[in-house]
């Protein structure tokens, strides 16, 4: 997360309404959420169903 001063800040991004997201449409993820080892990359992969399981190893 970062953190900014709302100050100067003049425009701010869209993000847009998750509930019109459809499986199998394309993502992308910056940064991982399991720590810092691969804090620095970009992952580009589809969306799976909600109740999909993923197997981390």
């Amino acid at each position: 997360m970062l953190t900014i001063d709302a100050e100067n800040v003049d425009t701010v991004a869209d993000f847009g309404d998750s509930d019109q997201l459809r499986v199998g449409e394309p993502a992308i993820a910056i940064g991982n959420p399991l720590g810092p080892r691969f804090a620095r990359t970009v992952t580009q992969g589809s969306l799976a169903p909600p109740n999909a399981v993923c197997l981390l190893t």
